[in-house]
């Protein structure tokens, strides 16, 4: 319809027509783009908005699981240290019992701290990484998650050194030439006094005059500290980044 008017217009020479018709049609266009851009722009800022949500969600549950790691490795190191205490001794001192039954149980374990971002590996995948506008923000978290996959390795032979280490540890635990230590978790209804007595069938002696089994056990006991300080450094630099999020606009 504009294009006859314009014509006929353009063919009685009515060129303010022609020029208002032009205008409008040329209007047109530059609104209609506009509120394309509008659209663009609202659309980006929610999937922003989003992002940044579910990406500070994801950090405060693995910061959450940093935590419980730090706190199961400083309860093995503790009962870790009892067992030292008693293999320094020769004796079990009671007040060390819970802590030494502990640090037999679990004196290997590792409580793993995973990388728990989807979200950021979905904004790599999709090269979406600009919606974290904040460029320091982006670049400590591409920071972190980098550290956690060079720890995935690391923990991994770790694990694989610390396993050699339990070879000559282990027969003092659960291998003892009389009988074998219970060494388990106790039900709620148990609690731990129920286990005390097995203590008195770990071969403490044994371990206590094997050379091999005492570095090995000091051996252990570093890689424990290890992990202490991966995981504490993890959460500082994780507590940084949630600060940022708590400081954006």
């Amino acid at each position: 319809m504009i294009l006859r008017r314009l014509r006929a217009h353009v063919e009685a020479e009515n060129w303010f027509a022609v020029f208002l018709d032009f205008a409008i049609v040329v209007l047109g266009v530059f609104l209609g783009l506009q509120v394309q851009e509008w659209a663009q722009v609202r659309a980006e800022t929610e999937r922003r908005g989003e992002v940044m949500q579910r990406l500070e969600l994801e950090l405060r549950n693995s910061d959450a699981r940093t935590r419980q790691a730090i706190e199961d490795t400083r309860q093995r190191l503790e009962g870790m240290q009892a067992i030292f205490r008693a293999l320094e001794t020769g004796e079990i001192d009671p007040a060390d019992r819970e802590m030494l039954e502990l640090g037999l149980m679990s004196y290997n374990g590792h409580t793993a701290v995973k990388w728990l971002v989807p979200t950021l590996d979905e904004l790599l995948s999709n090269g979406e990484l600009a919606l974290i506008d904040d460029n320091a923000l982006r670049t400590r978290l591409m920071q972190l998650r980098e550290e956690f996959m060079a720890d995935r390795d690391t923990f991994m032979h770790i694990r694989t050194v610390s396993n050699e280490y339990t070879d000559a540890i282990y027969p003092y635990i659960q291998l003892v030439p009389v009988t074998e230590i219970a060494v388990r978790i106790p039900s709620a209804d148990e609690g731990w006094d129920g286990l005390f007595s097995s203590l008195e069938k770990f071969d403490l002696q044994g371990m206590r005059s094997d050379d091999r089994a005492r570095a090995a056990l000091g051996h252990v006991y570093d890689l424990q500290s290890y992990y202490l300080l991966n995981h504490m450094d993890t959460k500082t630099q994780t507590d940084a980044i949630l600060a940022m999020f708590e400081d954006a606009p």
